[in-house]
Order: C-alpha cells, then structure tokens, then sequence
C-alpha cells in the first residue's frame, strides 16, 4: 500500500498522471471516432475492445477495421500506446534514483559533520560513527 502511495505521489509531482489521462481520453475518443467511422465496429464496447488490442499490440484479429480513417486512428493509438509504455516508467524510475541520490548526499554530508565535529561528540555518536565505518570497510 504504502508503494501505491508513493508510486501516485510521483505520478503527481512529475505530471505523469496527466499523460496517463490524456492517454485514456485518447483512447475512448478514438474508439467513439471508429465506432461512427467503420462499418465493421457496431458497439462503443466493441470500438474500446478493439482499441486495447491494438494499443497493446495482441490484435486478436475479432476485430478488424475497413476504412482507411479508422486505420489512421488504429495506427495513431499504437504509437502514443508505445510513447506511454516508454514514458511513464521512465519517469517514475527517473525520480526515484534522484530521491535516491539526495538521501545519499544527505547521510554523506551528516557524516562528514560528524567527523569534522568529532571532539564534540558523546560515547554513543562516535561507536555509532565507528560501526557506520566499520560496516563501510567490510563492504569495499
């Protein structure tokens, strides 16, 4: 629960949701506009069916469109479909690693004060300090 959370906080900061919805409109608007264009798609299920298919390259072949508009459409979903699946995970893994980044600074810098600051510190900061650098050796 607590990855949802933050995987939503990250769509919002890095205005991924908004692709994410634009997505979705896109992909009701085309199957609204293959709904009315092709003769072979009769119901707006039908028309949303075939348009995942096709954004998520199966294709099952249950469907099939006829008119070259609707193939434009077909074509025009595939691509933003990919664009999307690129993006959006891109995004996410992107300002992951940077928030990464930050709490790594962040511990370097606080350890780096410590032993400038070393005379000034109790018996318990600095076999704290000595652990961080023991497990710090062990690990190279």
């Amino acid at each position: 629960m607590k990855k949802l959370k933050m995987l939503k906080t990250i769509m919002k900061m890095t205005h991924a949701d908004k692709l994410l919805i634009s997505y979705v409109i896109f992909l009701m608007i085309g199957a609204f506009i293959i709904m009315m264009t092709d003769p072979a798609i009769n119901t707006f299920g039908d028309a949303l069916w075939y348009c995942y298919t096709m954004g998520v390259t199966i294709g099952f072949g249950d469907l099939v469109v006829t008119t070259v508009f609707a193939k434009v459409i077909s074509v025009l979903i595939s691509l933003y479909t990919i664009l999307i699946v690129g993006m959006i995970p891109a995004i996410v893994v992107s300002y992951y690693l940077e928030v990464i980044k930050i709490r790594e600074k962040e511990t370097s810098t606080h350890f780096l004060y410590k032993l400038e600051h070393l005379p000034e510190l109790s018996k318990e900061e600095l076999a704290e300090l000595s652990e961080k650098i023991k497990k710090f050796q062990n690990k190279q």
